[in-house]
């Protein structure tokens, strides 16, 4: 999950890079991921939990199912409400690609707006992308509406419906629904939420502290569509493109900056700022943090010997010391020791057997 800050200035202001990420996902990190987040200065958070406490969820789906019900990636969206030492918050799915200045949505956002985009197959709420001033108050009041209401395919969210759509609409069930509940229905179990979380007026009345509002979608949330106008639709106007993510189908959809023929104005931007330079670990010997191949192993078939729980990789330097154990995408463990000048030998732990994911490690190499 991405989320970009601001910390508000006289003149300008300073942006973070926010990765939200439950412990579990963070743990499984390889080197090249965390190489990023260190490179970037991202700033990771460890979240406590992708639904709410206590919280509703389908009979077909269970904690811990890693598919079936969009809940999970879609409610962890919710800590964001909560990182209150910045002045603005925006959230941003992974295929958001910008094409434009967004910083007006974080000003914006900043002066006490919740601001969000429909979605492009009719959803009142596109999920992909809101900001807000953030307030712990108010994830405490999403922890709270969570806690006590049930999803209907009738009623929605805590009975407070679906409208502006006439019926359940794409992700209602999920956190398409559940965001748009809490931040644009003036119903019972929102207002209940709001009073006990401490968000209330001098008279008790429950008050959000932000004005909802919607931005244009074919400007800062553009997806795939045609409702954003016929062939006439000047795509150099998109902020934040969102979807297609292939090439687009027809010349009334507006592409990826890859796929422009012509139609993109401005000059785009690099995603991120030019990488800072590694840090070299000094100790008895200087080196510099590397990630290394060690590839797989997938003879599995091949009579023995050799074994095929055991790999030598010749590599390019000199390793100084690397990271002891490992495990591979499908969760392979393995031992990893330094053997020659170049040489690192790479064995399996968990079964005399080889592997077919490509392994990386981590080194400080000379």
């Amino acid at each position: 999950m991405r989320a970009q800050s601001l910390k508000l200035e006289e003149h300008g202001g300073v942006a973070d890079i926010v990765v939200l990420m439950p412990q579990t996902d963070i743990q499984q990190l390889g080197c090249r991921q965390r190489r990023l987040v260190e490179r970037y200065q991202i700033r990771l958070i460890e979240v406590p939990w992708t639904i709410p406490p206590k919280s509703w969820y389908p009979s077909y789906w269970w904690p811990g199912k890693a598919d079936g019900w969009c809940g999970p990636q879609d409610l962890m969206r919710l800590h964001a409400l909560g990182l209150d030492e910045y002045d603005a918050v925006v959230f941003y799915d992974q295929d958001v690609e910008f094409q434009g200045d967004m910083t007006p949505v974080l000003h914006c956002a900043a002066r006490g707006y919740f601001i969000s985009a429909s979605g492009g197959v009719g959803e009142p709420f596109n999920v992909g992308f809101f900001a807000l001033r953030p307030s712990k108050k108010l994830l405490r009041a999403a922890e709270i509406f969570g806690a006590n209401v049930n999803f209907s395919i009738e009623t929605g969210w805590g009975d407070c419906g679906f409208l502006p759509s006439g019926s359940k609409f794409v992700g209602a069930e999920c956190g398409q629904g559940f965001f748009h509940t809490l931040f644009y229905k003036d119903c019972k179990a929102v207002k209940r939420a709001l009073v006990e979380a401490g968000l209330q007026d001098i008279k008790g009345k429950a008050r959000l502290p932000l004005q909802s509002v919607m931005a244009d979608r074919c400007i800062w949330n553009y997806q795939n569509d045609g409702d954003c106008g016929n062939h006439l639709f000047n795509c150099s106007v998109i902020r934040v493109h969102h979807k297609p993510t292939h090439k687009p189908e027809n010349d009334r959809l507006c592409g990826k900056l890859k796929y422009h023929r012509g139609g993109w104005t401005g000059e785009p931007q690099p995603p991120f700022p030019p990488p800072p330079p590694l840090k070299v670990r000094k100790g008895k010997e200087a080196c510099v943090p590397s990630c290394v191949e060690l590839g797989n192993n997938c003879i599995c078939n091949a009579p023995m010997p050799p074994p095929h729980h055991i790999k030598n990789v010749t590599v390019d330097g000199r390793p100084v010391h690397c990271q002891e154990q490992v495990r591979s995408p499908s969760n392979d463990f393995f031992a990893v020791k330094i053997t020659g000048a170049s040489q690192i030998t790479i064995r399996r732990l968990d079964a005399e057997s080889c592997w077919c994911d490509d392994v990386t490690i981590e080194c400080c190499m000379a």
